[in-house]
């Protein structure tokens, strides 16, 4: 059965940071393994309280601060239009507002502009040269950019600041992946999960690195612990059957199979790899 190398990125993040700079909150993840953040020091900002949490501010009104409330609010209920629409009207106040540009890159990658996204994160950089998030989105800009070494750089340096976020670590882990430096991609992923155990996409592609290593035993209970906190996770039942089926555990390897059809049914490879699974299985019985 053919191994589908997953090395997911994790999502992009929103700051919270004020016209000073000062960064507004710690920051966490959910159980998706995106990241969140807070838009400002009285606490998370979530998608549901993002709704009408900030004042209407007209043409020609609000402070920098204001504006970049509200876009971070915008930009976390996915209208990033229109969040950078408020970025841009808080640089046009404060053009030395290192969280207006970080963020507006953040809204730029997550509308697949990703040259105008590295742009803005290195006017960011520019303005606050050990702002860890900045170099860690400036990694996920230039990731989707095929410029898989720069962004490596990025998630080093990023690590270089602030090596207690798990974010990097695990991006850093993805991108030794598809290098074929799987034993470091593990040591990468180990400590994105000694930060925050519950990491799903850590889980997944550790469980990919060691299945690419023969190690497949391990890889199971990788793909279990994703499937724990995320069971809608297809990719990872489909590699869990793909770990399954090499061990010779093929009835077990079918039902991963048929599940990770029934959330993702016209997934290629399950499909090339189910007839397969289905004549192991069969062979197996008698």
């Amino acid at each position: 059965m053919n191994k589908k190398q997953m090395g997911s990125r994790i999502s992009r993040l929103f700051t919270g940071r004020d016209a000073s700079g000062e960064q507004g909150g710690p920051f966490g993840e959910d159980t998706q393994g995106r990241r969140v953040g807070n838009a400002s020091p009285e606490g998370e900002l979530s998608p549901e309280t993002a709704r009408g949490s900030f004042p209407l501010v007209g043409a020609g009104g609000g402070s920098a601060e204001e504006w970049h409330h509200k876009g971070v609010a915008l930009g976390i209920l996915g209208k990033h239009a229109e969040a950078i629409a408020c970025f841009d009207e808080a640089l046009r106040i404060s053009p030395r507002f290192s969280g207006a540009w970080h963020n507006k890159g953040v809204a730029l990658e997550n509308m697949g502009r990703h040259e105008e996204a590295v742009s803005c994160l290195d006017a960011a950089l520019r303005l606050d040269p050990v702002d860890a998030e900045a170099w860690y989105n400036k990694g996920v800009a230039l990731e989707s950019l095929g410029k898989d070494e720069n962004a490596l750089s990025c998630y080093e340096t990023a690590l270089g600041i602030d090596p207690s976020q798990p974010a990097p670590w695990a991006n850093k882990g993805a991108l030794l992946v598809h290098q074929g430096k799987h034993a470091e991609a593990i040591a990468c992923f180990d400590e994105a999960l000694r930060i925050s155990p519950r990491f799903s996409n850590a889980w997944y592609n550790k469980g990919v690195a060691l299945g690419n290593l023969g190690r497949h035993e391990e890889a199971v209970k990788c793909f279990d612990e994703v499937l724990r906190i995320a069971p809608r996770f297809s990719y990872a039942w489909y590699n869990k059957g793909v770990a399954l089926g090499t061990l010779g555990r093929h009835e077990e390897a079918l039902l991963c199979f048929e599940k990770e059809l029934r959330i993702n049914p016209r997934h290629a490879e399950t499909l090339r790899n189910l007839p397969v699974a289905l004549r192991s299985a069969a062979i197996n019985r008698k």
